[in-house]
């Protein structure tokens, strides 16, 4: 007996179920325009994408509104405090005007009347008036003469060696120092006692 075998036959190829380009698909693929989406998974995806790029380009715009306003800001900040500088000045400045106008009226006044008295009489007024002045503004004297030395607030130029105060006492204030809101601006420059 002669068996043939039986060879398996090529299995015949499925029908294409894509519809043939119609020209008109052709005609939008030549200008550029975006070919329909094949299926509905396909346009949602689409969909969210384009959904996705809208949300990320709104954040963008936001952020970048948001950093132009902190640079206004900034700006801003930067020339009001350059202005405050520059301006802080002028209630002190009136104040000295005062002052200087009381200098100018003893210097007037000593010249008329050609008097010691009158001069000296107005030079210590006006030094008076300078005083309050320079307080209302913060500015304080540092009292040196009899108390004890303070480094902090005291600069000893000399030492002077006497039995009559205590040692390390200052006797004498040769520069007046000042203090400008509870800090030193300038020290006293002072003479201490030290024991013989």
């Amino acid at each position: 007996m002669n068996r043939r075998t039986h060879k398996p036959q090529p299995a015949a190829q499925e029908p294409n179920l894509q519809p043939d380009p119609t020209p008109q698909a052709d005609a939008a693929a030549a200008a550029g325009e975006p070919e329909p989406p094949a299926d509905a998974a396909e346009a949602n995806l689409h969909g969210q994408v384009e959904e996705l790029t809208q949300a990320l380009e709104q954040e963008r715009n936001a952020r970048l509104r948001a950093l132009a306003d902190m640079q206004n800001f900034r700006r801003r900040a930067e020339e009001q405090k350059q202005e405050l500088a520059q301006y802080a000045i002028s209630e002190f400045a009136q104040g000295l005007l005062a002052v200087l106008d009381n200098f100018e009226r003893a210097v007037a006044s000593a010249e008329q009347s050609r008097s010691f008295e009158a001069l000296l009489a107005g030079v210590t007024l006006t030094q008076k008036q300078l005083l309050d002045t320079l307080k209302r503004h913060g500015l304080e004297p540092i009292d040196a003469a009899g108390l004890p030395f303070d480094p902090n607030v005291h600069e000893a130029v000399l030492t002077v060696e006497t039995a009559d105060v205590p040692d390390n006492t200052v006797v004498e204030d040769l520069q007046r120092g000042y203090t400008l809101r509870g800090r030193v601006l300038r020290a006293s420059k002072v003479k201490v006692s030290v024991q013989p």
